[in-house]
């Protein structure tokens, strides 16, 4: 009995502890694994990279346009109908066995090729001994060119070539959208953490006040204290409690953002350390080599395409069209087939299709707005050099000021921690004014929060500067 005691003991301990660790877990975040975490489980990159896929799957559709395709038509017809000539019941069956197929070519050419067996059996129910078997096979070849203004599939080539670069500039794009998104999240988590050490801040320096009130009423019993010490201090102590309130409804909010931007459930708690910041070192680039600046290259060549694919478009379309065919028929089935391969048995077509659309305004409009795409994109790349190195230069000097900003609010807070300390002990000495201390108090409290804002600031100029600088 007392072993089976023990064990109980130690399977009871051993629950609470268990029950203890699980109801106090929580998310442990800093700016490395929140990415970690975003990467695995946010649900906005995965809108991002469906949406790529999305615009891969209408490149793989204009793809199928030109895959060979292929058919096979199989059918048996019976007709015991009266005939109007003769008025005698029918009694006919024909079966057809039908291959075809067709290609066709980024040229604008459409060939086809179709194979054909008919195998008919003709009479009437009144005499169906006399029924009468027939038996025709033939091929088809086919052709369809355009002529004008698609000659030899000009239009139809620049069209294609414009929906692959389409794709390429949806590639690039969903890229700086990866890493926007990246620097969204990373904005927001410096926000929360900013929120969540104010809270604590906050908290601190409301029992601080509290301590400090305490003090100042002893001293106003003993009639040491200043006019209006005491309610100095009173009030920057009701002053931080609203402080308090305001920011853990803000913090509440932000909070609710976070889990949703990374879509996790439960609770976070931020890391208490901040990252290690190195000193910068900034890479040479080429201009022609950054993405932004391909990026701009390629709307401009998706913009000439489409333009030229519209020229002559309101124009009269011409096209030339032709067929050959073999064809054999007799009653028996193997004459006919001899008949396809004798090229007496043939039988071609050639022709000129014309299609034109009257007064086509659309076509007009279109090719207006298509060309002043063009010039856009063309002003747009003239200006690009010049405006990217500018842009890479101010990004450089913007992250150097954010690092050395990082630097400076460090020894401020220092600075901040020793002047309350020298403060505070003068004050109680009588060697210093209340406002000094609550003045010393708020700036420190004030200077923990910048350093945070700062390391914000700096990461999310940094992925500023990694998508300017992308290649």
């Amino acid at each position: 009995m007392k072993t089976m005691s023990k064990v109980y003991v130690y399977l009871s301990l051993f629950a609470i502890l268990t029950i203890s660790h699980v109801s106090h877990s929580a998310i442990l975040l800093n700016s490395q694994n929140i990415l970690e975490i975003y990467n695995s489980n946010g649900t906005e990159l995965k809108v991002i990279r469906n949406s790529l896929n999305i615009n891969q799957l209408l490149l793989e559709q204009m793809d199928q346009k030109y895959l060979l395709s292929t058919g096979l038509d199989l059918s048996t017809q019976n007709d015991q109908t009266d005939s109007l000539s003769t008025s005698l019941q029918q009694n006919n069956a024909i079966q057809k066995y039908n291959w075809f197929f067709t290609k066709r070519f980024l040229s604008g050419t459409t060939l086809g090729l179709e194979l054909t067996h008919l195998q008919n059996y003709f009479g009437t129910l009144q005499n169906s001994s006399a029924r009468t078997e027939a038996n025709q096979n033939y091929f088809t070849i086919s052709i369809d060119q355009p002529l004008f203004p698609n000659f030899l599939g000009s239009q139809e080539r620049l069209l294609y070539t414009s929906t692959k670069i389409d794709y390429e500039i949806k590639k690039i794009q969903a890229e700086f959208e990866e890493l926007s998104s990246r620097r969204d999240l990373l904005n927001l988590y410096w926000k929360t953490k900013s929120l969540s050490q104010s809270v604590i801040e906050n908290s601190k320096l409301i029992l601080e006040y509290e301590k400090l009130a305490r003090k100042v009423q002893q001293k106003k019993q003993n009639q040491f204290a200043a006019a209006g010490e005491l309610e100095q201090a009173l009030s920057e102590y009701e002053l931080r409690k609203q402080s308090l309130k305001d920011d853990k409804s803000k913090l509440s909010q932000s909070l609710l953002e976070l889990k949703s931007f990374l879509n996790i459930q439960g609770e976070i708690e931020f890391d208490s350390k901040l990252p290690e910041i190195r000193p910068l070192k900034f890479s040479q680039f080429k201009i022609e080599n950054l993405k932004k600046y391909k990026l701009q290259n390629l709307k401009l060549q998706s913009a000439i395409d489409q333009s030229q694919a519209t020229i002559n478009s309101n124009g009269p379309q011409l096209s030339l069209y032709g067929k050959y065919t073999q064809s054999g028929y007799d009653t028996s089935n193997e004459v006919a087939l001899s008949e396809v391969k004798d090229p007496n048995y043939k039988k071609y077509l050639v022709g000129l299709k014309l299609d034109y659309i009257f007064d086509n305004a659309k076509s007009k409009t279109e090719q207006k707005i298509k060309q002043l795409s063009v010039d856009i994109e063309n002003d747009k790349i003239k200006r690009a050099q010049f405006n990217f190195e500018k842009q890479i230069e101010i990004a450089q000097i913007d992250l150097q000021t954010s690092l050395d900003d990082i630097s400076s609010n460090k020894k401020i807070l220092d600075y901040r921690k020793k002047a309350v300390s020298d403060i505070s002990k003068n004050y109680f000495q009588g060697r210093n004014d209340i406002s000094s201390l609550i003045e010393a108090y708020n700036k420190k409290n004030l200077a923990e929060i910048n350093l945070i804002n700062s390391y914000g600031d700096f990461e999310s100029k940094n992925l500023d500067y990694q998508i300017l600088t992308l290649e």
